[in-house]
């Protein structure tokens, strides 16, 4: 009796639950113009769109989140584009080499469209509803320098990447997962590591992080020498780090390049210094 009422009461739920229609699962469209504080419109260039539910909201002088639509604008900084319903943030960059697709760079033009109290502007794309956000002009400069504001806390990572002959392995990106896994998209990805190897990868908050490394920023199948650690299906190294701290020491060795047809992880990692965190300078 007691399996015969909890079967109708399912039944009853889901009769009553509603299918989604054609009409909701229609992608909307978002468009508008990108232009510099004088009114001048931006030429060509890249768009990231962040979905709301997918992570926090882009604050760049505090982190660099992974973005989850990409699309380039057109000559007149002009965009017009499908996207599934749903909330998205919107930031641009206008990289010095037009196959980048990561963090900003010294003196590359930026766009973070905000509010008057600098806060990131949410925006909702209807199914089957077109938004037009019209003109934003906010592209400045990119200066590295706002990521060290005076009274700013930010949560990062530090650490060096060294090849199998302890040398330093420059000029690559670590990104930060949210599972043990490399599955799906990273959450968040620092600037490429410099001369020394060294990297600072920010996050929007405390806690537990799988970090990874790539050659490039660019996703799908990686080409010769770009997977610097790991395959898909490998536990990633698992990092601590405090809200308003800089968790230091992270040491990525014997790290070797590989091409995609390599299946053996060559990556001694996983320790740390015995200082492994600071509060962050002015």
């Amino acid at each position: 009796m007691r399996i015969l009422l909890v079967l109708s009461i399912l039944l009853f739920s889901l009769a009553g639950a509603s299918p989604v229609t054609a009409e909701e699962s229609k992608p909307g469209r978002l468009s508008g113009v990108l232009a510099y504080k004088d009114g001048r419109p931006l030429s060509y260039g890249v768009i990231y769109l962040f979905d709301d539910l997918a992570g926090p909201p882009p604050v760049i002088e505090k982190y660099w989140r992974v973005p989850n639509e990409i699309f380039e604008v057109d000559a007149d900084g002009r965009f017009d584009f499908e996207l599934p319903a749903g909330t998205y943030y919107i930031a641009y960059i206008k990289h010095a080499d037009p196959y980048d697709v990561g963090p900003p760079k010294t003196g590359e033009t930026i766009l973070i469209s905000r509010d008057p109290k600098g806060q990131p502007v949410p925006y909702s794309v209807k199914a089957g509803e077109l938004r037009d956000i019209g003109k934003l002009c906010e592209a400045v400069p990119y200066d590295p320098a706002i990521t060290l504001t005076t009274g700013r806390e930010i949560t990062a990572i530090e650490g060096r990447i060294l090849g199998e002959d302890g040398k330093p392995i420059a000029g690559v990106p670590v990104f930060a997962f949210m599972t043990p896994a490399a599955i799906g998209r990273p959450l968040f990805t620092s600037e490429r590591s410099d001369i020394d190897g060294v990297f600072l990868l920010r996050v929007d908050k405390g806690g537990r992080y799988f970090l990874k490394i790539r050659g490039n920023y660019g996703g799908g199948r990686p080409g010769q020498d770009s997977v610097m650690d790991g395959e898909q299906d490998e536990r990633l190294t698992a990092v601590t780090v405090e809200t308003g701290q800089i968790t230091k020491g992270v040491l990525y060795k014997a790290l070797t390049r590989r091409g995609p047809k390599s299946k053996r992880k060559l990556l001694e990692s996983d320790r740390t210094l015995p200082d492994t965190s600071s509060k962050p300078g002015p």
